[in-house]
Order: C-alpha cells, then sequence, then structure tokens
C-alpha cells in the first residue's frame, strides 16, 4: 500500500496567498500542484527548508526544462508574490 505524499506544513499560507491574488490552485502531482494564471497554468513545487525532490520530481524538471516550460517553486510568501509581479503593502 502506497503512503500518502507529506505536504509542507507552509503550503496551505503560501497557496492561500497565491489565491488572494487572484490565482487558482489545483493539488496534483507530480510537484505539489497547478496554479492557473491570467488564463495559463503552472506547475508548482512548494519546499519547506532543504527538502530534496523525489526522482519523479526530477525526471519532471528535466522535461519542463529541456522543453522551456516555466516551473515555480515557492519557499516563502515573497516567492509567491514575486511570481505574480505583487507587493507587500504597509
Amino acid at each position: 500500500m502506497r503512503r500518502a505524499a507529506r505536504r509542507d506544513d507552509n503550503e496551505s499560507e503560501l497557496v492561500a496567498v497565491a489565491e488572494q491574488l487572484g490565482a487558482l490552485w489545483v493539488q496534483t502531482g507530480p510537484l505539489d500542484g497547478w496554479i492557473c494564471w491570467r488564463e495559463h497554468w503552472y506547475p508548482v513545487e512548494i519546499k519547506n527548508g532543504n527538502n530534496k525532490y523525489t526522482d519523479a520530481q526530477i525526471l519532471f524538471l528535466a522535461r519542463c526544462k529541456a522543453h522551456g516550460a516555466t516551473v515555480w517553486t515557492w519557499r516563502t510568501a515573497d516567492d509567491v508574490l514575486r511570481t505574480f509581479g505583487a507587493r507587500r503593502s504597509a
């Protein structure tokens, strides 16, 4: 029996930031999920600390790179804001 993949503890916070900016989140593999932003879909990997990529993720990332596809990796809320060109307000 396969174990469920462990989710990073910062995932819900980072997804919430993206959704507040108007993005649509779909949780699915081989990364953590996909974001729909301005009518385009992007794969997203969320990392907390020094987590390592799985073999399946490494293969997927290599295939994306070979095809010039954009993949986003988020570690902090600032990463999410930079992705969407947003800034924190005072």
